[in-house]
């Protein structure tokens, strides 16, 4: 079974990986949380935010349509079972 926080990360996952983005404080605010409850994982994408290879602006997150292929490390930022928040993945060069 799914926990609600389960849920809430499905959903911004399913939104990187289809749409290249997400507004992660409208999905807060659908389930009611507050709007600095994931800013860990913000900080964990400052990285890639600084490399220009995402847009963050008022907690939406936008992977850059030619810098599709880290999607995945951005989701690994949300994915709180994948352990280690990604670093065992391939690091895009």
């Amino acid at each position: 079974a799914l926990s609600d926080e389960d849920t809430l990360r499905q959903q911004i996952i399913e939104q990187l990986m289809c749409y290249l983005e997400v507004d992660v404080s409208a999905m807060l605010a659908r389930h009611q949380l507050p709007v600095d409850y994931y800013d860990e994982v913000f900080s964990r994408l400052a990285a890639l935010r600084q490399d220009e290879l995402i847009e963050m602006e008022n907690r939406l997150i936008r992977v850059k349509p030619h810098c599709r292929q880290i999607v995945r490390n951005v989701c690994a930022a949300f994915d709180e079972y994948l352990g280690d928040h990604g670093k065992r993945h391939a690091q895009v060069a």
